[in-house]
């Protein structure tokens, strides 16, 4: 077995070896090169290209199907032209169709272009084959945008003031766009470059078509763009401002634990974002006192892991401009250790303000940083009977006005979040960088003496961390082969001087971990594909303070062959399947196997456009370090197996169905019954006309846990058979008036109970295995649970000039433990629900765009 030196040596070798391999690689000459002409004259943006400059802009029509018939003559004629000035990027789009009457043009609001017929260009302004802008617009006038990185990796977490319009024609529909040249990152020059790329979809047939073929399974996208050549352009330096003013009227139960009585509470706050460009290339985003009252809620979900889940990030700010902060090989949330997660920030006090700058600092080199400080009021001393209901502004809230008794007793203490990211072009589509976080708890040091008092200050909760790593995404010319990943350290700062991770890991303030993750093979292309992907975790690395790791104390590795047909099998639009191996054991020098089984996966698109994916596996008997929470004793899980299938058909119908269902068979061991798992899940999206849409959803569970671990007593370890039934109901109810007005509503009701039917126990040992455990009686009280939770938001949203938008928003959260009837049938029936707290919220909220 390797030891941990080896691996970091191997992996650093890797490295070395590989960069000058890949960087050397030319990219591909560029192809569909378009043609923007300059204008002087006045474009009104209203989806009608009837202008004079439009019929002197030169028209590029030759389009080329790519799904579902991979380099087909389109049968349906499009043309796009291009025009520019000082300010705007205009791209004039018609869309012939010779069925005009069939042309869908489903409504939605801003972000969220529904299932039609739609057209999108999307811009490599920085023309370095890695990164650009991408600009979607349906036949309703629908806009969204989307932030192109790595090449193959997007994200709709991304904002630009931008206009479009579409309009109706007698054999088809036009699209106009007016695209802000301030939101796209170039440097001057006489003869300016563009990577661009078009493309239409056609909802009544699927047909996919664009300006240029890029093969549906190449591996790359924005390396392959062809050409956009326009004149000279001054890149201009505004600074555009969005002050807000939000008030709030709350209805709380009084005390927590009781539904009765209720108070209401008036507050309000103003705030300010702003956003500047300091060169043509680089740009700073701010804000003042954030307020994210109409986003919506994190759904409510159970989790009977010793895991934390992961949510992905919806306030506005964080979501704008995150590109460089996307993990190297995945998504966020998708790889085993990520250093920059922005739900840390604010998620103990509230935010008093943050910036991000990022951009180009020269040809090849993209730096970013994030800064931000929270802080929170502590309640002012009151000699009075009852609550303090005074109003008022608090110093360290000095933006927030309200009611004295909801702040809390002892403020939390203040922390600072500083994150960096530093990224080298290496050949067209590769590059190398540098990463780093630092989340810094500002205040006094918690100490031995304050964890032992029965409530400890706020500084023994405010665990920070710092941070670095270094990371890399070596592709081939062609993004067929790759190599990605990244070496980090950590460092252990702030809160208690020593805490204890799940695995019984303990922590102290200083304590330095390593970690690494990388994958490499073939990754693109068709149709075989083949890689391997290693994960390293210390058993003191720790990336939470301002990241994401969910796990740590482990060595995997997880090979993969697959067999993909992305522009179709026979009589499939698409087909893809999978088999992989992953193995794991611990790093802590026990080499304890962790995991040990075979996963295989099957998805693919049927000719009617529905999609089918099924997966299953087996999992041999393994060590689970994190089950016996906290005391670093291993237990050894006994074998399971798992099959689940899903279906979801097509989109684009007025009534789209969706299936799924999952059955996880877990073997019986020595001391231990077997189990069987289930979950079911339905889902229904209902469009009668283009303005109205409604989802609704349905997942039900019934995860049945043989021996989980409950708790120590003295040299005893108890642990309980778990049968635990969930059920959660959703609805979404979307009504657009037009694109510019809309209205969502959101509900979901969510139930859970859980059972205990048998109990044992075993003596406090070095590892611990079923054939330990003996029955003994149940404990009192008896640890089963049930609670019943509800979720309520109504937002209105106007966006009554370009930028600038007002909201009305309504929210209920209700939750709480409704206890088990001694011997009753259990039921997912929310019981009880009228007995539970509940907080109901109005909120208004006005913004103004302006730039100056």
């Amino acid at each position: 077995m390797l030891s941990d030196g080896d691996m970091r040596a191997v992996v650093l070798a890797c490295i070395a070896s590989t960069i000058p391999l890949l960087a050397a690689a030319d990219e591909d000459a560029a192809g569909g090169e378009l043609l923007a002409v300059r204008t002087s004259g006045k474009i009104e943006v209203d989806g009608r290209l009837d202008e004079p400059a439009w019929r002197d802009a030169t028209p590029f029509a030759a389009f080329v199907e790519l799904y579902p018939n991979e380099g087909a003559t389109p049968t349906e004629r499009t043309e796009v032209r291009f025009l520019y000035d000082d300010d705007q990027l205009y791209v004039g789009i018609v869309c012939h169709d010779s069925q005009p009457e069939r042309i869908s043009r489903a409504m939605g609001r801003r972000d969220h272009v529904p299932p039609s017929d739609m057209v999108a260009i999307a811009i490599d302004s920085a023309h370095d084959h890695r990164t650009g802008y991408y600009f979607i617009l349906n036949a309703a006038g629908v806009q969204e945008d989307r932030l192109l990185h790595d090449d193959t990796g997007e994200t709709d977490e991304w904002d630009a003031v931008w206009d479009g319009a579409a309009a109706s024609l007698p054999n088809g529909w036009s699209a106009e766009l007016a695209i802000p040249l301030r939101v796209l990152r170039f440097e001057r020059s006489d003869a300016l470059v563009f990577g661009a790329y078009v493309q239409r979809k056609i909802a009544r047939t699927h047909a996919v078509l664009a300006s240029k073929l890029i093969p549906l399974g190449a591996g790359a996208f924005v390396s392959q763009f062809g050409e956009l050549r326009m004149g000279a352009v001054e890149p201009r330096r505004e600074l555009e401002l969005m002050p807000f003013v939000a008030t709030r009227f709350t209805m709380r139960p009084e005390h927590s634990d009781a539904a009765n009585p209720r108070v209401g509470d008036p507050s309000g706050d103003v705030g300010l974002d702003f956003h500047a460009r300091l060169t043509s290339g680089v740009g700073v985003t701010g804000t003042v006192n954030p307020d994210f009252g109409q986003v919506e809620a994190d759904p409510v979900i159970l989790n009977l892991t010793r895991f934390e889940p992961f949510f992905p990030e919806k306030r506005p700010f964080f979501m704008a401009g995150m590109d460089l902060f996307q993990p190297v090989a995945g998504e966020s949330g998708d790889v085993p250790q990520q250093v920059v997660y922005s739900r840390r920030v604010g998620l103990d006090a509230p935010i008093l303000a943050a910036a991000k700058i990022g951009g180009d600092l020269a040809p090849g080199l993209q730096v970013g940083f994030i800064e931000a400080f929270v802080a929170g009021a502590s309640a002012p001393a009151w000699s009075g009977t009852g609550p303090d209901r005074r109003l008022g502004v608090r110093w360290a809230q000095p933006l927030h006005f309200g009611p004295n008794d909801l702040l809390p007793a002892v403020a939390p203490t203040p922390e600072n979040f500083l994150a960096g990211v530093v990224r080298r072009s290496l050949g067209a589509n590769s590059w190398i960088g540098l990463a780093g976080a630092l989340a810094t708890p500002v205040g006094p040091r918690c100490s031995g003496a304050d964890v032992r008092l029965d409530d400890p200050p706020a500084a023994c909760d405010a665990v920070g961390g710092n941070a670095g790593a270094f990371q890399w995404d070596l592709r081939s010319h062609r993004s067929e082969y790759g190599f990605a990943g990244q070496v980090a350290l950590s460092q252990v700062v702030g809160g208690p001087p020593a805490r204890t991770l799940a695995d019984g890991t303990s922590l102290r303030r200083g304590d330095v971990g390593f970690g690494a993750y990388a994958s490499a093979g073939k990754t693109g292309g068709e149709p075989w594909r083949a890689w391997v992907a290693y994960e390293l975790a210390t058993p003191r690395l720790d990336l939470n303070a301002a990241g994401y790791q969910p796990d740590q104390n482990l060595h995997q590795v997880r090979p993969t062959l697959a067999f993909v047909r992305e522009s179709g099998f026979g009589p499939l639009h698409r087909f893809s399947a999978d088999v992989s191996v992953p193995a794991s054991w611990s790093a802590d020098g026990r080499a304890l196997l962790r995991r040990a089984g075979i996963r295989s996966s099957v998805s693919v698109t049927l000719s009617g456009f529905h999609d089918v994916s099924c997966d299953g596996g087996y999992d041999a008997p393994s060590w689970d370090q994190r089950e016996i929470y906290a005391l670093g004793i291993p237990y050894r899980r006994p074998a399971s197996a798992d099959a689940g299938c899903s279906l979801s058909t097509d989109a684009h119908r007025t009534v789209a169905l969706g299936l799924s269902g999952r059955v996880t068979r877990v073997l019986p061991a020595a001391g231990l019954p077997g189990a069987r798992a289930w979950q079911v899940g339905a889902s229904a999206a209902l469009r009668p006309s283009p303005a109205l849409e409604t989802r609704l959803g349905l997942d039900a569970s019934g995860d049945p846990i043989p021996g989980r671990f409950l708790e120590e007593d003295g040299d005893q370890l108890r642990f309980g058979d778990l049968a635990a039934r969930s059920l959660s109901l959703t609805l979404r109810e979307q009504v657009v008036a037009t694109p510019r007005l809309s209205f969502i509503g959101y509900l979901q009701l969510f139930t859970v109970d859980g059972r205990y039917h048998a109990y044992y126990a075993a003596a406090r040992s070095a590892r611990i295995e079923p054939g330990d455990l003996r029955p003994v009686g149940a404990p009192s009280p008896a640890a089963d649970f049930r609670s019943v939770s509800l979720r309520l938001n109504l937002v209105l949203r106007w966006e009554y000039r370009p930028g600038s938008t007002v909201f009305v928003v309504y929210s209920r959260s209700q939750e709480g433990d409704t206890g088990v009837s001694g011997g009753g049938v259990a039921t997912l029936l929310p019981s009880r629900l009228g007995s539970t707290p509940a907080t109901d919220a109005f909120l208004v909220k006005w913004t103004l765009w302006t730039r100056i």
